[in-house]
């Protein structure tokens, strides 16, 4: 295994986390040259695999498991190449709850600061990252779900913004179920922007006045970018002492994260009844005099059983469907088979007359989950059912869910 480095330039040493010059990340742009000189891109027989940050010449941090291929950048003048000396995985690395993935490399050789290589300072143990703390981070992954970072493959960056641990984790409760542990941190979960395939390993970084700091490694997320979770990172602070054990007598610069901001998240309830609302720019056409159902024109699209939707029709029957008009209502039998997705709950009631009220969320477990099968075998117990996957939908003005009792 090689490393590469971000280099060229002068032989002076520099203090840690001082970008001197002007930075695939989804939704990211070009980095300049010289941006971010601590990235380091990890390379498995010539192929980029993940990042990493330097912390001396002679050590890197980077993820604890070994990730993806995944096409790398380009050799460049700016960079140089170093091979592992010894590979130090946090020793009690987790990889089912990806708790602790953390590791360090020493280096073979030393390697020179330079203005486009430099160490970043890491976050010391009394450091707090408050949400919406705005951060950075950088990467040469995917821009998109198997779409490779194209040809020059110029580091990309993105900016992020800090997610509160416990908002982190009821997000991540609506797809998968992740303990966010206070051995990690989240940050992003804006649509289009964050990390991907590739991007592992790779710093969040914050600017503390005129000084960069590591809050995070990139870690884990809902490939890729999807807006429905932040992504998650190991929290860099969490390991000051492992960190410093491990290296022994190098200078690593760990310094104090603070901000003014206020810090909410030990005040976050996380409440599952919450919906996405329907945006403003999405368009609602009424029902037609021929019968025809309500149509709305998401602004956004989501993703069904595979297949990808930009419209849904509102029903008066009591249905939402993706292909016009569905079953009468009621129903002889829960129609599982229906040429047309029916995905309104039967154990819900609607009204559609408020105009641009209609909320939806989708939920894979939970007790939302365990409440529409109980009430599903209730109205049909002849029926062998047990939901794994519901849709969720109020038309209420309130846009509060609706119980079965409604």
């Amino acid at each position: 295994m090689t490393i590469s480095l971000t280099a060229t330039g002068t032989n002076s040493q520099h203090g840690c986390g001082s970008a001197g010059l002007g930075s695939r990340i989804v939704g990211g742009r070009n980095a300049s040259a010289g941006r971010w000189p601590w990235q380091v891109s990890l390379h498995w027989l010539g192929d980029h695999t993940c990042g990493g940050l330097p912390l001396h010449f002679l050590w890197t941090v980077y993820l604890g498991r070994e990730t993806q291929d995944a096409s790398g950048p380009d050799v460049n003048p700016h960079e140089v190449t170093r091979g592992v000396k010894a590979i130090i995985r946090h020793p009690d690395f987790d990889p089912v709850t990806s708790t602790n993935d953390i590791a360090l490399m020493k280096l073979r050789d030393p390697v020179e600061f330079t203005d486009y290589i430099r160490p970043i300072c890491l976050a010391s143990n009394t450091s707090i990252f408050p949400p919406t703390t705005p951060c950075w981070t950088t990467g040469w992954g995917n821009t998109g779900l198997g779409e490779p970072l194209p040809y020059p493959r110029t580091l990309q960056e993105v900016r992020v913004k800090v997610v509160g641990n416990r908002k982190c984790e009821c997000l991540f409760k609506d797809s998968i179920a992740v303990d966010i542990t206070p051995s990690m941190i989240c940050a992003g979960g804006v649509t289009g922007q964050g990390a991907c395939h590739g991007d592992s390993g790779g710093p969040l970084q914050c600017r503390l006045g005129s000084v960069w700091v590591l809050a995070g490694v990139t870690n884990f997320g809902l490939p890729c970018a999807t807006g429905r979770a932040p992504d998650g990172y190991a929290r860099v602070s969490a390991f000051e002492s492992w960190i410093r054990d491990t290296v022994g007598q190098a200078d690593v610069g760990f310094t104090h994260f603070t901000s003014d901001r206020p810090d909410e998240n030990p005040k976050f309830s996380c409440n599952h009844s919450h919906f996405y609302p329907i945006a403003d720019k999405d368009s609602v056409y009424l029902p037609q005099q021929n019968g025809s159902s309500s149509v709305i024109f998401l602004e956004g699209t989501f993703k069904y059983f595979g297949l990808v939707y930009s419209q849904i029709f509102l029903n008066n029957n009591g249905y939402l469907t993706f292909d016009g008009s569905s079953p009468l209502w009621p129903p002889s039998g829960f129609p599982a088979h229906s040429n047309t997705d029916i995905i309104a709950p039967l154990w819900s009631s609607f009204d559609n007359s408020v105009p641009r009220s209609i909320s939806y969320k989708q939920v894979t477990n939970g007790s939302l989950l365990q409440q529409a099968t109980r009430d599903i075998q209730y109205h049909f117990p002849g029926l062998i059912f047990s939901a794994s996957w519901v849709f969720i939908t109020s038309w209420d003005s309130q846009m509060e869910a609706v119980s079965k009792n409604q």
